[in-house]
Order: structure tokens, then C-alpha cells, then sequence
């Protein structure tokens, strides 16, 4: 991988946290971005933290390419699959820190073209029936407005690796013509 291609991914995978993290502030959240644990000290570090007087939920995002070779073969049959792969990964390598911090872990899977995982659609209808008991918004229209959201912050995130893969390719090509 190009490190234009890594930087392109990341931007997309901050775009689609800093989008979550918003939404949960609106649903009522405190949230905190990149968590640092000085207790448990361990190098495993969630993308988010969603605190309320109830409940502690440490979060990771991740973006999925359900064409990729590692999942291809599940995607040609079965909807979804690539993101519930990821969340199972997510699971193994998050639930024991999760847990040592006294919270709950949520992966957040969107498939490349779209698709959220099923945890991470669970968790976004979770934060609009939250915003709409905080606060006077609407589940479905806070739903609305969530899914909007992500699908922006993803879609761009999507033509940035894509705008970068195209440079690249050009600047591939004007060199080997130079040579």
C-alpha cells in the first residue's frame, strides 16, 4: 500500500469517528476521541469513549472493503459479511479491555459502498431513541439525519482515495514516459 493510499484510508476512518463522535454529543453523550488509559495501560486504544450516567461504551471504527480477497467469497452469497467478520476481529481484540475499563465495546463496521455493520446500525438507532429522550429531536428524524451523516462522511472519504489513486497513477505515468 502507497503511503498516499494510507493517508487517504485514514483521513476517510477520522472523517467517519469525528461524524460519530458529533452525533453522539447530540444524543447526549460525553465523548472523548482517542481515549488514553493511564489505569490499564495497555497499547489497544479505541477510537471512542460515549460516556453518560448510565452506561460507558468504548467504540471502533473501521471501514471494509467487502470485495477484497479476504472476504469476497462470503460477500458473493451473504449480505453483509465482511462487516460481521470485522466486528467478530473487533470483539477478540477489544472485549477483554473493554471490560477491564468497566465498559461495554461497540465496533462501528460500514462496508465501503455503503453498508453498515448490523452492531453499527444497532448503535445508531441507540443514540436516536437517546436524543430523543434528551433531547425534543425525533428518533426517525434523528435517524435520518445519522445515516446522512455517515453516508457523507464515508462516500468522501471514498472519492479522496479514489482522486488520490488517480494521482498517483498519473504521476506513475509521466514518469515511466519520461524515462
Amino acid at each position: 500500500m502507497h503511503a498516499f493510499e494510507r493517508r487517504a484510508i485514514t483521513a476517510r476512518h477520522d472523517a467517519i469517528v469525528q461524524c460519530l463522535a458529533a452525533l453522539s454529543r447530540e444524543a447526549g453523550f460525553s465523548v472523548a476521541v482517542e481515549p488514553k488509559d493511564p489505569v490499564q495501560n495497555h497499547s489497544k486504544r479505541p477510537d471512542l469513549l460515549l460516556l453518560s450516567s448510565s452506561t460507558s461504551i468504548m467504540v471502533d471504527v473501521s471501514v471494509v472493503e467487502p470485495t477484497a480477497a479476504t472476504y469476497l467469497r462470503a460477500a458473493r452469497s451473504t449480505a453483509n459479511s465482511a462487516a460481521r467478520r470485522r466486528e467478530k476481529d473487533k470483539h477478540t481484540k477489544y472485549d477483554d479491555v473493554a471490560s477491564a475499563d468497566h465498559c461495554v465495546f461497540q465496533p462501528f463496521i460500514l462496508e465501503s459502498y455503503g453498508a453498515l455493520g448490523d452492531e453499527a446500525m444497532k448503535m445508531v438507532k441507540m443514540l436516536a431513541k437517546q436524543a430523543a429522550v434528551t433531547y425534543a429531536d425525533t428518533e426517525s428524524h434523528f435517524l435520518k439525519k445519522a445515516m446522512s451523516m455517515l453516508a457523507v462522511a464515508l462516500q468522501n472519504g471514498n472519492a479522496r482515495i479514489l482522486d488520490e489513486g488517480l494521482l498517483a497513477l498519473k504521476k506513475q505515468r509521466l514518469h515511466v514516459a519520461a524515462a
